[in-house]
């Protein structure tokens, strides 16, 4: 259940219909009043207003122009087009109102890619790892210019010694959020979170208290001899899900832990300068947070369509 520093305000269904089933849904916040839910076990994105009604159901399974095979992310652009992440097909696909005949494709060569973002100026952030040269480790961030189809410039490089490169390399989740000028960002299994310019600068480095922390990782290559321990050993890993920003200013990241095929979720909020302000450890899974109201899924169902809407008490200010 909802930890007493959250008070419900309300549930939630996501509608579905013989052709629209929630399964893993990844959302994001898209225009005012509306959520975005990329769906990629069918294939799909969706709009939904905030009372959880569907407005459009967009895509099918496959590879031509406006399909998905493993739709990832959708973000609304500056000018109100949709762009969304197949990390399957490694491309942007642009939708906009103006039909089949208006989607254009992007592809994106070596980056492993699970967001973009519109930065204004035909720029967008990219999320999503780069190999580095000759097998070096690589970044996770990316300014691409959409006109030239080219990377300007790459950023958030992973940081591990030679003998965890392995093992890190399997695991290349980021999460980023643009915010006017700066972008907030985090790399799953770094306990840090960064700030940067909208150019790529980084202009500091918050050590996150997760509740949770991740045992450290076994030296060697990071290789259990058998996969009951090399699952134990995942399993102890914590990693950075999600980051969402308040409107008060206050900086709310989801960690989680694997326990086999199933998870458990953590919370962190801190404030601008980093500084704790609570946590706690075994929360619902937070979807997205809109206008300052939590969309968890409702822990007391099975189904991934079932929220609750929850807003953050006062106790949650003062203190870890």
């Amino acid at each position: 259940m909802l930890d007493d520093a959250f008070k419900v305000v309300g549930t939630l269904d996501l509608e579905e219909t013989d052709e629209v089933l929630t399964v893993q849904p990844m959302v994001t916040v898209g225009d005012a009043g509306e959520l975005l839910v990329a769906e990629p076990m069918e294939g799909q994105v969706r709009t939904y207003g905030l009372d959880g009604r569907l407005r459009a159901n967009l895509g099918r399974r496959g590879q031509g122009p406006g399909e998905f095979e493993f739709p990832i992310s959708a973000h609304r652009t500056l000018e109100g087009d949709l762009v969304v992440a197949d990390a399957a097909l490694g491309r942007l696909t642009f939708l906009s109102s103006g039909g089949p005949d208006s989607v254009r494709v992007a592809d994106l060569p070596g980056v492993d890619i699970l967001a973009a973002h519109d930065l204004g100026d035909g720029r967008y952030l990219l999320a999503g790892y780069r190999m580095g040269g000759g097998g070096a480790p690589g970044e996770f961030l990316h300014r691409w210019n959409r006109e030239t189809q080219e990377l300007e410039r790459s950023f958030l490089p992973m940081r591990v010694p030679d003998e965890l490169l392995a093992l890190a390399q399997s695991m290349l989740g980021t999460v980023a959020v643009v915010e006017a000028d700066t972008i907030w960002a985090a790399w799953s299994m770094a306990d840090t979170l960064y700030k940067f310019d909208s150019g790529g600068d980084r202009l500091a480095a918050f050590p996150l208290a997760l509740p949770r922390p991740g045992r450290a990782v076994p030296q060697g290559g990071g290789a259990a001899p058998d996969p009951v321990s090399r699952q134990e050993e995942i399993d102890a890993i914590t990693q950075i899900m999600n980051v969402f920003l308040l409107r008060d200013g206050r900086i709310v990241v989801q960690a989680v832990q694997t326990r086999g095929n199933d998870a458990v979720w953590d919370l962190l909020l801190i404030d601008r300068q980093g500084n704790d302000l609570w946590k706690r450890a075994d929360m619902p899974r937070l979807y997205v947070v809109a206008d300052d109201i939590f969309y968890f899924q409702n822990p007391s169902s099975i189904h991934p369509n079932r929220w609750i809407l929850a807003k953050l008490a006062e106790k949650a200010t003062g203190g870890a």
